[in-house]
Protein backbone atom coordinates (compact mmCIF):
# COMPACT_ATOMS: atom_id res chain seq x y z
CA UNK A 1 0.00 0.00 0.00
CA UNK A 2 1.21 3.36 -0.93
CA UNK A 3 0.87 6.07 1.79
CA UNK A 4 1.35 9.62 1.50
CA UNK A 5 3.83 10.40 4.70
CA UNK A 6 2.74 14.03 6.23
CA UNK A 7 3.84 16.86 6.14
CA UNK A 8 6.34 17.39 2.92
CA UNK A 9 8.10 20.41 2.06
CA UNK A 10 5.71 21.41 -0.59
CA UNK A 11 2.23 20.43 -0.72
CA UNK A 12 2.55 19.42 -4.35
CA UNK A 13 5.41 19.54 -6.97
CA UNK A 14 6.68 23.07 -6.91
CA UNK A 15 8.27 22.01 -11.00
CA UNK A 16 7.00 19.98 -13.28
CA UNK A 17 9.98 18.51 -15.75
CA UNK A 18 11.92 21.60 -14.90
CA UNK A 19 8.87 24.19 -15.51
CA UNK A 20 7.40 25.93 -12.63
CA UNK A 21 4.07 25.04 -11.28
CA UNK A 22 1.52 27.56 -9.52
CA UNK A 23 -1.48 25.09 -8.08
CA UNK A 24 -4.89 26.33 -7.98
CA UNK A 25 -6.00 25.08 -4.44
CA UNK A 26 -7.89 22.13 -3.67
CA UNK A 27 -11.25 21.61 -4.35
CA UNK A 28 -13.93 18.52 -3.79
CA UNK A 29 -13.88 16.16 -6.59
CA UNK A 30 -17.78 14.98 -6.01
CA UNK A 31 -19.93 15.15 -8.78
CA UNK A 32 -22.54 12.86 -10.33
CA UNK A 33 -20.31 11.48 -12.19
CA UNK A 34 -19.74 9.12 -9.69
CA UNK A 35 -24.01 7.77 -9.81
CA UNK A 36 -23.41 7.12 -13.94
CA UNK A 37 -19.98 6.08 -14.07
CA UNK A 38 -17.46 3.50 -12.69
CA UNK A 39 -16.19 4.03 -9.14
CA UNK A 40 -12.58 5.75 -8.79
CA UNK A 41 -10.78 3.71 -6.78
CA UNK A 42 -7.58 4.77 -5.51
CA UNK A 43 -4.40 2.68 -6.68
CA UNK A 44 -2.60 3.59 -3.15
CA UNK A 45 -5.35 2.23 -0.67
CA UNK A 46 -8.31 0.68 -2.89
CA UNK A 47 -10.35 3.17 -1.46
CA UNK A 48 -13.74 3.59 -3.79
CA UNK A 49 -15.07 7.24 -2.70
CA UNK A 50 -14.28 11.11 -2.74
CA UNK A 51 -11.15 12.92 -3.85
CA UNK A 52 -9.88 16.22 -3.43
CA UNK A 53 -8.79 17.86 -7.14
CA UNK A 54 -6.14 20.73 -7.90
CA UNK A 55 -5.30 22.15 -11.15
CA UNK A 56 -1.64 22.99 -11.89
CA UNK A 57 -0.80 26.25 -14.05
CA UNK A 58 2.51 25.07 -15.62
CA UNK A 59 4.64 28.57 -16.42
CA UNK A 60 7.05 27.67 -19.91
CA UNK A 61 10.90 27.99 -19.84
CA UNK A 62 12.39 31.37 -20.72
CA UNK A 63 12.26 31.07 -24.43
CA UNK A 64 10.17 28.54 -24.76
CA UNK A 65 7.54 28.77 -28.12
CA UNK A 66 4.26 26.97 -29.05
CA UNK A 67 2.36 26.71 -32.07
CA UNK A 68 -1.26 28.49 -31.96
CA UNK A 69 -3.72 28.98 -34.57
CA UNK A 70 -4.38 32.51 -36.00
CA UNK A 71 -7.36 33.83 -38.42
CA UNK A 72 -5.96 35.53 -41.54
CA UNK A 73 -8.42 37.42 -43.35
CA UNK A 74 -8.29 36.51 -47.30
CA UNK A 75 -7.01 39.36 -49.48
CA UNK A 76 -8.16 37.20 -52.59
CA UNK A 77 -11.71 36.64 -51.73
CA UNK A 78 -13.68 39.77 -49.81
CA UNK A 79 -14.88 38.25 -46.79
CA UNK A 80 -13.14 35.14 -46.37
CA UNK A 81 -10.47 34.01 -44.07
CA UNK A 82 -8.64 31.16 -43.36
CA UNK A 83 -6.14 30.06 -40.38
CA UNK A 84 -2.45 29.78 -40.18
CA UNK A 85 -0.83 28.24 -37.39
CA UNK A 86 1.94 30.65 -36.08
CA UNK A 87 4.54 30.25 -33.45
CA UNK A 88 4.48 32.46 -29.90
CA UNK A 89 6.37 32.91 -27.18
CA UNK A 90 4.59 30.05 -24.73
CA UNK A 91 1.89 30.97 -22.07
CA UNK A 92 1.30 29.27 -19.12
CA UNK A 93 -1.55 26.54 -19.38
CA UNK A 94 -3.40 24.82 -17.21
CA UNK A 95 -2.55 21.00 -17.88
CA UNK A 96 -1.88 19.34 -14.67
CA UNK A 97 -4.75 17.77 -12.66
CA UNK A 98 -3.86 16.22 -9.32
CA UNK A 99 -5.98 14.06 -7.59
CA UNK A 100 -5.75 13.21 -3.41
CA UNK A 101 -7.60 10.21 -1.85
CA UNK A 102 -9.57 10.99 0.91
CA UNK A 103 -8.23 8.15 2.82
CA UNK A 104 -4.29 7.56 2.51
CA UNK A 105 -3.34 11.21 0.85
CA UNK A 106 -2.02 9.56 -2.38
CA UNK A 107 -1.39 12.43 -5.03
CA UNK A 108 -1.76 11.19 -8.61
CA UNK A 109 -1.43 13.67 -11.14
CA UNK A 110 -2.99 13.61 -14.44
CA UNK A 111 -0.47 15.53 -17.44
CA UNK A 112 -3.03 16.49 -19.89
CA UNK A 113 -0.23 17.16 -22.62
CA UNK A 114 0.84 13.17 -22.61
CA UNK A 115 -2.29 11.85 -21.16
CA UNK A 116 0.17 10.42 -18.59
CA UNK A 117 -1.11 9.51 -15.29
CA UNK A 118 1.66 9.93 -12.34
CA UNK A 119 1.80 8.45 -8.50
CA UNK A 120 3.73 10.98 -6.16
CA UNK A 121 6.04 10.24 -4.03
CA UNK A 122 8.53 11.48 -1.62
CA UNK A 123 10.90 12.54 -4.15
CA UNK A 124 8.07 14.79 -6.11
CA UNK A 125 7.64 16.85 -2.90
CA UNK A 126 10.89 18.95 -2.35
CA UNK A 127 12.99 21.54 -4.37
CA UNK A 128 13.38 20.43 -7.75
CA UNK A 129 9.74 19.09 -7.98
CA UNK A 130 8.40 16.33 -10.24
CA UNK A 131 10.86 15.52 -12.62
CA UNK A 132 11.40 12.70 -14.99
CA UNK A 133 14.60 11.19 -15.08
CA UNK A 134 14.76 10.19 -18.73
CA UNK A 135 14.29 13.79 -20.08
CA UNK A 136 17.60 15.12 -21.22
CA UNK A 137 18.94 17.69 -18.46
CA UNK A 138 16.38 17.22 -15.99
Amino acid sequence: MKVRALPTLHDLPVRWDGRRVEWKGWTSDISTLSWHGRPQTCEGCGFVGDRAINLGLVYPNPGETMTEPKPVKSKRVPGASYVRNVTVLARPIYWLTAFRCSSCHLDTVWDRRTDEWWDLDESDYGVEGSTDGALPGL
